[in-house]
């Protein structure tokens, strides 16, 4: 890993993406997860920019847990460098996160459960935000995207459709 740029006050940028805290949690439990995806890819984009490694966001978007550590170690620090308390270790991160996955592949409404992985990522996403507080820089997504909306339709559409096949089994749309 190369050395990482100080983070400090005057930046122009900080170094990883941040939403408000609100959105990040009504983006990840609409979008059915996929916002955390998406939220985790566009993280590693800013570490590639940032580091200039040669890594792939987009596979580490997409396999997050197995990369979550990683940039939960690097939030970390980079708060911490920039004077911000952290009250999490990565590795708590990851205890918090890996049990959530599993439940979101059942077949029956325990898969609820699976939107628990939003606490772990939403403590992480809560941090980068204070780190941009910190840099007083704006990370411009405060507000929802055309895309953002499309998802806050989509995702509950989808949901009410899925709870439809749950509770009426035997029925048939067409």
């Amino acid at each position: 890993m190369t050395a990482q740029p100080p983070i400090s006050g005057n930046s122009q940028y900080c170094p990883f993406y941040a939403v408000p805290g609100e959105k990040f949690v009504i983006m990840s439990v609409l979008s059915l997860g996929l916002y955390q995806i998406y939220w985790l890819y566009r993280n590693w984009m800013a570490v590639k920019y940032r580091e200039g490694t040669r890594i792939r966001p987009l596979w580490r978007g997409y396999f997050g847990p197995l990369y979550l550590y990683p940039l939960a170690r690097r939030v970390r620090e980079g708060a911490l460098a920039a004077g911000i308390d952290v009250g999490w270790r990565p590795w708590v991160i990851m205890l918090l996160y890996l049990p959530s996955i599993p439940f979101g592949y059942a077949e029956s409404a325990i898969f609820l459960l699976g939107y628990a992985g939003v606490l772990p990522l939403w403590l992480l996403n809560r941090t980068v935000w204070r780190l941009h507080v910190r840099c007083g820089v704006n990370s411009g997504h405060d507000d929802y995207s055309f895309w953002d909306r499309i998802w806050l339709v989509a995702g509950p559409l989808v949901l009410v459709l899925a709870t439809l096949a749950f509770l009426f089994p035997d029925a048939t749309l067409f």
